[in-house]
């Protein structure tokens, strides 16, 4: 009898530890961030279909974006089908397990038989319905993937209804109707098209309109940033504000959202607009480092050709850690004469005369001028110090 009891004894003990052990863990799993990630592909170049403008430009402005809001962008540009291929599949491997995944697609899509097709460079011009299929990414299998890896929340936005890539063909499928089908959303999925059914997606709203990304994005772009706007509320205003801008110079452009979650998912818990209320909280909440979220930034944009990436960092960050690298890359490029990225003024102004100083183009951005009251030889001129602020512009380097 007494050995039952103390067998009982020492086995009621270690049941104890093991659940304590169990509650300290779980909450560490409760305490863990959520894995947010993304994959942003714009393909224009394409080699024997419809060459678009603004795809490439429309799916960086998104990646920065979410770089910005803490996911891991997965981000490519003019892309074959087997690299489309190959960076769908890291991107579902990615969000396996109950991550949250964004999947961003700019560029030609068609609808065969109600089944849409995403189109790569790569693509040739069909024979049939079976060549669509065998040269391009169906969207119903980037959702199965996302399904199948088990991903707690998906978005997928499909910005691909510019021109149709077929001669002779209206709209983007290969019959005579143009626009994408409606998807067979997955639950915890939701699937947003830049336009509706038939219609086309702007890329300006008038022959004056330089903004470097169509329509859809620029206004997908700010909403998803909004603090306590849930992704559902966020994605019926872009809807609203698309359709009532295309609407006022006489085009239809209704933006197509199909919602298959349950609850709301925020990018940027807090307060809603308007509302002193907080808004729900998502299941873990993400506290973002920031200065990791700036060396996200860097690290997507340091290898880029594009001068305008930099200036971007230098308005995001005007006190950023690599603002001197971003600078120098700026200058570097204007004394070569390079006028990519919007460095339209190149080296004009070094050519004027034999004996003009050497122009130097600073970018945009603010600085603090003049000395302070304890600064030694500094007359009272040059006080108080101030806050300037410049556009871009070039100015004559001292020899």
């Amino acid at each position: 009898m007494r050995c039952t009891q103390m067998v009982f004894q020492i086995w009621r003990q270690l049941v104890l530890i093991a659940i304590g052990m169990l509650i300290g863990c779980g909450q560490g799993w409760a305490a863990a961030p959520e894995k947010r990630v993304a994959l942003v592909i714009g393909n224009n170049d394409y080699r024997t279909v419809t060459k678009l403008d603004k795809a490439t430009n429309d799916a960086k402005a998104v990646g920065r974006e979410l770089t910005r809001l803490g996911f891991e962008v997965i981000s490519v540009s003019n892309v074959s089908q087997k690299r489309m291929n190959q960076v769908i599949n890291e991107f579902s491997q990615k969000v396996s397990g109950g991550g949250v995944g964004v999947f961003f697609f700019a560029g030609h899509g068609m609808q065969i038989n109600n089944q849409n097709f995403l189109l790569p460079v790569d693509f040739e011009l069909p024979n049939d319905a079976n060549d669509v299929a065998d040269q391009s990414i169906s969207l119903q299998s980037i959702q199965d993937k996302l399904a199948d890896a088990k991903a707690r929340f998906s978005l997928l936005v499909i910005d691909a209804c510019r021109d149709n890539p077929l001669p002779k063909k209206a709209g983007r499928s290969l019959a005579v109707s143009r626009g994408l089908a409606a998807p067979s959303a997955p639950n915890g999925q939701v699937v947003l098209f830049s336009a509706g059914a038939h219609q086309q997606a702007l890329d300006k709203l008038s022959d004056d309109d330089n903004n470097p990304n169509g329509l859809f994005t620029r206004e997908f772009i700010p909403l998803i940033s909004t603090p306590g706007l849930s992704v559902t509320d966020a994605l019926k205003r872009v809807r609203s504000s698309v359709t009532r801008k295309a609407k006022a110079i006489g085009h239809e452009q209704n933006p197509a959202l199909y919602d298959q979650t349950d609850g709301d998912f925020f990018f940027v818990a807090g307060a809603a607009p308007g509302n002193t209320k907080a808004a729900p909280q998502t299941e873990t909440i993400q506290r973002i480092d920031p200065m990791a979220v700036e060396l996200s930034f860097w690290e997507s944009i340091k290898g880029s050709d594009n001068n305008e990436d930099f200036r971007a960092y230098l308005n995001k960050y005007p006190d950023g850690q690599f603002i001197e690298l971003a600078q120098s890359r700026l200058r570097r490029a204007f004394n070569s004469g390079d006028k990519s990225g919007g460095t339209t003024r190149g080296s004009a102004g070094k050519e004027d005369c034999a004996d003009c100083p050497e122009m130097v183009d600073i970018p945009p951005g603010e600085f603090l001028m003049g000395a302070a009251r304890n600064e030694v030889d500094s007359g009272d001129h040059e006080r108080p110090r101030h806050s300037v602020k410049n556009s871009e512009c070039l100015c004559g380097q001292p020899p």
